[in-house]
């Protein structure tokens, strides 16, 4: 071969390898700059970021207003009966109302139920406890009355107020409480009594109407089931006896203070 010839393949190979080697250098950047991933947050920032942002928010309560419900009528479920069960009058049914009037709001509170039967014998079973504890049976006071309420029947507190408002008796009433009053009996001008009407009797208001009537049960008739009185008439009629036992002046008894008898479920 010419020498000629190998000097020009020689200068080829050459040229051929310079434009190889400047193609490979152009596919990496002459400033080539990897991104650092910056680490992430610490948990007790994220927790506290978190928190700042729980305190941020503020729960405003909405306000809510319930207007109270003023009760101005009422029927307490006060079981019935008159205090001659079987409509027998002689004694001891005769003098009987005080006795009858405890036993139906003791019934009451028990819940118990109360027929002509379970009554007469209550009734007399009253009588002879009355006889050993009194001495009497007839005609007893609030107070004793409210003694039988505490001591036969068991019930742990039972109140006698004295000189009450009409607004008082009422408030009782709607309060839930039955009340029994004693009261001067011809005062009542109740039809259905024997005229003139007992000189002392007791009975219970269990009720109101909306027009401010009063319910009761009034033992001393076999119609006293849900009687109705005007508040004026029993309100002025309603006195306590002077004392207790068969011997009461319808003066002295009309003269003599109010009272009420309130028996409180144990």
């Amino acid at each position: 071969m010419k020498k000629s010839t190998i000097i020009i393949i020689s200068l080829m190979v050459i040229i051929i390898s310079l434009f190889y080697f400047k193609q490979e250098s152009n596919l990496v950047p002459e400033n080539l700059e990897i991104p650092i991933k910056k680490p992430a947050a610490p948990i007790t920032e994220i927790k506290k970021e978190t928190e700042i942002k729980k305190e941020e928010i503020v729960i405003t309560p909405i306000a809510t207003t319930t207007e109270k419900t003023k009760i101005t009528e009422i029927d307490l479920n006060v079981p019935f009966s008159s205090q001659a069960p079987f409509s027998d009058w002689s004694e001891p049914y005769q003098n009987a109302c005080e006795e009858t009037a405890a036993m139906m709001v003791a019934k009451y509170y028990q819940k118990a139920t109360l027929t002509p039967a379970i009554a007469k014998q209550e009734i007399l079973d009253l009588v002879a406890w009355e006889n050993k504890t009194f001495g009497y049976y007839e005609d007893t006071t609030s107070e004793e009355t409210a003694k039988i309420l505490r001591d036969y029947y068991s019930f742990k507190r039972v109140d006698v107020i004295y000189d009450f408002s009409l607004d008082d008796l009422k408030a009782q009433i709607l309060a839930g409480r039955p009340v029994i009053i004693p009261a001067s009996g011809q005062m009542l001008k109740n039809p259905n009594f024997k005229a003139p009407g007992p000189i002392y009797h007791m009975l219970v208001i269990k009720g109101l109407t909306k027009t401010g009537d009063f319910i009761t049960n009034d033992n001393g008739t076999r119609n006293g089931h849900n009687y109705i009185y005007k508040p004026d008439i029993l309100y002025a009629a309603i006195h306590d006896a002077p004392q207790g036992g068969h011997s009461i002046n319808k003066a002295d008894l009309d003269a003599n203070r109010k009272a009420m008898i309130i028996v409180y479920p144990n």
